[in-house]
């Protein structure tokens, strides 16, 4: 292996600092070598890959790279103690001010993004950016920092500061262009690394120069606060801005008045709801369980890092061998291991509680260490719901093992940090106020609920839960225009649009919650419970029993998903959203109906509680259904239904993501379906098969006949595009998912509008498309509703395209939430334009 050769060390920087490598010293690791040396350091092949990228990418495992120098009086090295890239890091033994010189080209090119709103959906592109972990053993005074300058030898060009009050590792990731004083310029050639006032150590690892990043990726956190400050408002501002949440937070003051006795009853009942119903399982506690929990522990605690899209970062050249070198925890299994563990010591007995407690004490410990702690965010935090769920759920379980180990109350501080929990106080006068409804739902208020459970003493309990409950009162009433949130009409939209796996999931997260909280003084508003409760009713209208229609699937077209029973099952024993009854009767009868085979025992109590109030199963939904909302027909009798599915400028045509759905051009163009074979009723048995499908050739619909490459969709240019385009690439847009431009099928940003139909219809039509009016239902034991006669916040509609099946010029009115597609992303090859037959896909 050929070995690097060192960069030469020009005369100005000389002058300015000295011969760096004089004040090397002889260190118990490997230490920097010496001037002059002429044995190039043993790089690893990976790290060999890496320094040769431009700008080259330092992974510090095996020596010091020749472009890194140290100002004399310091001490540089490779140190095996702590690492987060494989098993080693850069140890900087630093004094007060300490220089680390980077003698490499960051290799900065300007590019059209600009920050302001709706930027995060307007630039599909990417940005460059710089990524550097930073291990702390101490915490120092917060105005104390690191500082990174980056210039043209001794000039500096811009530069940011990275605050060290925390212990353990930290990351961030700064846009060049965006977040750094000063300005950047093309011809920087040297990085430093200004150590801070207190002298100390401190480790470095995987120090990226510039990786071409969405702009939207980088979160500001209490490291570096200054960065990404726009993204407060984008669509994962619920994710990202913590920040500003926590600020707010600070900056509230929670009335905690002392409880009635009322209060103090109704949190008794609530305590006992979500310890018993919600959160303990039943496992078979023996030595058998805690040796095989043991062994799980003890693989997430050997070393690796944990993750949860921190490898987003990593440069597209080397990121699949890079991921594999550093052979990262994902933060899911972590904290899904905790969640078993903590249910373990809750059900076992005193023999085997000790051990349980000390795993779990262990695996918190690593998080913290690890960065997932307050004031992180750890370079980016987005989708970090999902990861920890399991956290959020064990926490209460485990409280008096965290306050015998002294880690109560930071744990507490570490929730209501990831939870985002000050967003309850932001209000609803924000643009994103309602945005990616499923994603909170589902994930984050399961957290916040823990935290407010978690407050010291009875009346701050009470306090915060009630903060809960007032702010998901607003939260679940229906939302207008096309902002995210529950529709008048049932349905709800996500990603601004309805696509019910997206409702489900959701609604799976929220259910049990409103049923902890029910039937007292924490129960949600009647209206709000009324407006979560047609959500849910609505989702068995649309699905025949429990599979949606193809047109309803979006980037899950094999045909198999659908509704599931769990939030029939929470929201029958929540009770009438009026709390008049403890079960209510309606949702009873739809659970009843949704019963599998086999029931679980929880269910059968259910259902005989129902029996015994005289509810029965349901008969299937029968009746006539205009989704407004959705663009959505249903027609129901007995066991069949038949849908059929369109889109307009205002109601996006389907996802497109990188390996799913990669053929859904057509999905909406007006196609029927007829579900109505099979016991239960699905989409295998009523002919539906993707295998060998045309989907040029969609029932029902008018469409452009394309080759199998053409009607592929394309994600290039989009800022939902998987995967990640060398540096130089027309589209660097590493991330992971897009949604296909129903004007001609190219994929764009998740809200683009459809042109190809006509103008809307009249809203008093019962079969009327408009999103800003409720349904309009025939249906047994059903009533009409008049729909709106406005669509308040709704641009003007559309150019009526020329003619039916004929491809229309896309218009140049912008979606009012997102851009219209990059300049060459429609595809306008001509194809031949068939009506296909509104026939159901029958064998």
């Amino acid at each position: 292996m050929d070995a690097l050769p060192a960069l030469p060390v020009s005369r100005r920087r000389l002058l300015a600092y000295g011969v760096a490598a004089t004040g090397a010293v002889a260190l118990p690791f490997v230490a920097v070598p010496a001037a002059g040396a002429t044995t190039a350091p043993p790089f690893t092949e990976l790290e060999e890959r890496a320094l040769a990228l431009r700008p080259p990418a330092f992974l510090l495992e095996s020596a010091v790279p020749r472009q890194i120098t140290a100002s004399p009086g310091t001490r540089l090295g490779i140190s095996g103690v702590r690492s987060v890239c494989g098993t080693h890091a850069l140890r900087w033994d630093h004094g007060p001010r300490s220089v680390i010189t980077v003698d490499a080209e960051p290799a900065w090119a300007a590019d059209p993004y600009e920050p302001r709103p709706l930027a995060d959906q307007a630039w599909q592109g990417t940005v460059d950016t710089f990524s550097v972990w930073i291990y702390n053993e101490a915490p120092a005074d917060p105005d104390d920092v690191v500082r990174f300058e980056f210039g043209r030898g001794s000039r500096t060009d811009c530069w940011f500061e990275f605050r060290l009050d925390f212990t353990g590792w930290r990351t961030a990731w700064v846009r060049y262009a965006y977040d750094m004083h000063g300005r950047p310029h093309p011809a920087m050639d040297t990085v430093r690394i200004i150590a801070p006032r207190r002298p100390g150590t401190l480790w470095i690892d995987q120090l990226l120069l510039n990786v071409a990043l969405r702009p939207d990726a980088p979160t500001r956190d209490a490291q570096v606060p200054e960065i990404c400050v726009e993204g407060d408002d984008w669509d994962q501002q619920h994710w990202q801005a913590l920040y500003l949440f926590d600020r707010i937070l600070t900056r509230t003051t929670i009335p905690a008045p002392a409880p009635s006795t009322a209060e103090a009853d109704a949190l008794g009942v609530l305590k006992t709801r979500y310890h018993t119903d919600y959160l303990a399982a039943a496992p078979k506690v023996d030595d058998a369980y805690v040796a095989t929990l043991t062994g799980q522990a003890d693989a997430v605690l050997t070393g690796r890092p944990v993750f949860s899209y921190q490898s987003q970062i990593y440069p597209p050249e080397i990121s699949a061998d890079l991921k594999s070198f550093v052979g990262a925890v994902t933060l899911r299994t972590v904290t899904d291991l905790m969640q078993k563990i903590a249910q373990a010591h809750d059900a076992g007995g005193t023999a085997h509680r000790p051990a349980l407690g000390s795993l779990y004490v262990r695996l918190v410990e690593r998080l913290r260490e690890q960065g997932w702690t307050y004031g992180s965010c750890l370079g980016t935090i987005h989708h970090v719901g999902y990861d920890i769920r399991g956290y959020y759920d064990s926490v209460y379980l485990m409280r008096q093992v965290l306050a015998a180990a002294g880690l109560f109350e930071a744990v507490r501080t570490d929730l209501t940090w990831l939870t985002g929990f000050g967003r309850i106080f932001r209000g609803f006068d924000h643009r994103n106020a309602h945005g990616s409804t499923s994603d909170i739902i589902n994930t984050t208020v399961r957290g916040k609920l823990a935290v407010a459970l978690l407050q010291d003493g009875e009346a701050r309990q009470i306090a915060y839960l009630k903060a809960l409950r007032d702010w998901l009162s607003t939260y679940l009433l229906p939302t207008t225009g096309i902002q995210d949130g529950v529709k008048t009409d049932g349905t709800t939209f996500h990603h601004v649009g309805f696509f019910p796996d997206y409702a489900r999931d959701g609604f799976v997260g929220l259910a049990p919650l409103v049923y902890v909280m029910s039937g007292g003084p924490f129960r949600i508003s009647t209206e709000a419970h009324e407006s979560l409760k047609q959500a849910v009713l609505t989702l068995r209208v649309v699905a025949n029993t429990h599979h949606w229609p193809v047109s309803l699937s979006g980037r899950n077209p094999g045909g198999t998903t659908g509704l599931v029973i769990s939030p029939f099952q929470w929201l029958t024993v929540a009770g009438t959203p009026d709390a008049s009854r403890d079960l209510d009767p309606e949702l009873g009868a739809a659970f009843l109906r949704l019963l599998p085979a086999a029931p679980t025992t929880a269910q059968k109590k259910i259902a005989a509680r129902l029996a015994a109030g005289g509810v029965s199963a349901e008969s299937a939904p029968s009746g006539a259904w205009a989704y407004n909302y959705a663009a959505l027909a249903v027609q129901r009798r007995d066991a069949w239904q038949v849908t059929v599915r369109g889109h307009n400028r205002y109601l996006w045509s389907t996802e497109i993501y990188d390996g799913s759905n990669w053929y859904g051009r057509y999905n909406t163009y007006g196609q029927i379906q007829v579900l109505h074979r099979g016991t239960p009723v699905t989409n295998l048995d009523s002919g539906y098969s993707h295998d060998g499908y045309d989907w040029n050739r969609r029932p029902g619909t008018t469409t452009l006949h394309k080759p199998w490459a053409r009607l592929k969709g394309d994600l290039t240019g989009t800022i939902r595009r998987s995967c990640s385009p060398t540096r130089g690439s027309p589209a660097r847009t590493p991330s992971r998912g897009a949604t296909a431009c129903s004007r001609c099928g190219c994929a764009s940003t998740p809200s683009t509008r459809a042109a190809t139909v006509p103008a809307h219809p009249s809203s008093s039509s019962t079969t009327s498309s408009s999103p800003s009016g409720p349904a309009s239902r025939t249906a047994t034991g059903s009533t009409r509703r008049r729909p709106r006669s406005s669509r308040p916040g709704l641009p003007p509609p559309p150019r009526r395209p020329s003619s039916t099946g004929s491809r229309s010029r896309p218009s140049p009115t912008r979606s009012p939430t997102r851009s219209s597609p990059p300049p060459g992303g429609c595809s306008t090859t001509r194809g031949s334009a068939t009506t296909s037959r509104p026939v159901s896909v029958s064998r």
